[in-house]
């Protein structure tokens, strides 16, 4: 599989975790203005297995998009116009003939990528990105309000409880079962 293809398939998969995460944040903001506690425990749960399978996969794209800028710089060494490297970046090792990359020169954007490869389809997924992830920071912060709202409404009624003698033993870690003598 060329580095471009794995590059396009590694990204797709990146785009559909995140429309299932988009899909989750939903849910979540439903359950929450529910106040369905045991449901956003359970898409708590979801959420932390796909932020983990998103993570693993962004590093994967890491590996994928160095590996892609080592060829694109071989295939084009010295027209920095089309590969986007100073010579620098793309200058030879003499003793493996290998050009050498810090991981900071491997950063290639997806609309650099478009630019450099002719494949349309990297302009697509980095909109279609883009778009998702502006959703899902709306909705993450939505849900953070009506979760901070929760919260304040607890704490509001154990503080009332506690002026009415309710709950004094409220921040007690346990119950003295025995003393030894």
């Amino acid at each position: 599989m060329s580095s471009v293809s794995a590059m396009l398939k590694t990204l797709n998969a990146q785009l559909n975790g995140y429309e299932s995460l988009l899909e989750l944040l939903k849910r979540e903001k439903g359950l929450l203005i529910d106040l369905d506690s045991h449901g956003v425990e359970e898409i708590s749960k979801e959420k932390d297995t796909l932020v983990l399978r998103l993570r693993l996969l962004e590093e994967e794209r890491f590996r994928i998009q160095k590996k892609l800028a080592m060829e694109l710089a071989i295939n084009n060494m010295g027209d920095t116009q089309t590969t986007g490297f100073t010579s620098k970046e793309a200058s030879f090792s003499r003793f493996d003939n290998m050009p050498m990359f810090s991981q900071t020169d491997a950063n290639i954007t997806l609309k650099t990528l478009h630019k450099l490869t002719g494949v349309d389809e990297f302009n697509v997924i980095r909109l279609k990105l883009v778009s998702l992830i502006q959703s899902v920071e709306e909705i993450n912060s939505f849900n953070k309000i009506l979760i901070d709202r929760s919260l304040s409404y607890i704490r509001s009624s154990v503080e009332l409880y506690s002026s009415f003698g309710f709950y004094s033993n409220a921040y007690n870690t346990g119950n003295l079962i025995a003393r030894e003598a």
